[in-house]
């Protein structure tokens, strides 16, 4: 059973972004020295999703990928 999502608006897809990064970043973004300060049009944030969704569980890759899709769809 597949169910699709709608994609979010801008200020959704922000939002749902930063509360990821805030979710993920002690067990996906250690690296990173400020995670919290990329923003989703920002370059830097495809490497943010990469890391959550080869690093996160199964809810933070859907959410990781549906936000790729958004990028992709969205910022040009």
């Amino acid at each position: 059973m597949n169910v699709e999502i709608p994609a979010p608006d801008a200020t959704d897809a922000r939002r749902e972004f930063a509360e990821l990064v805030a979710d993920q970043a002690a067990a996906c973004l250690w690296f990173l020295r400020e995670p919290g300060k990329i923003s989703l049009a920002d370059p830097a944030a495809e490497t943010v999703l990469e890391a959550i969704v080869h690093h996160g569980n199964r809810a933070a890759w859907q959410q990781a990928k549906r936000l790729q899709a958004w990028r992709s769809r969205n910022l040009k």
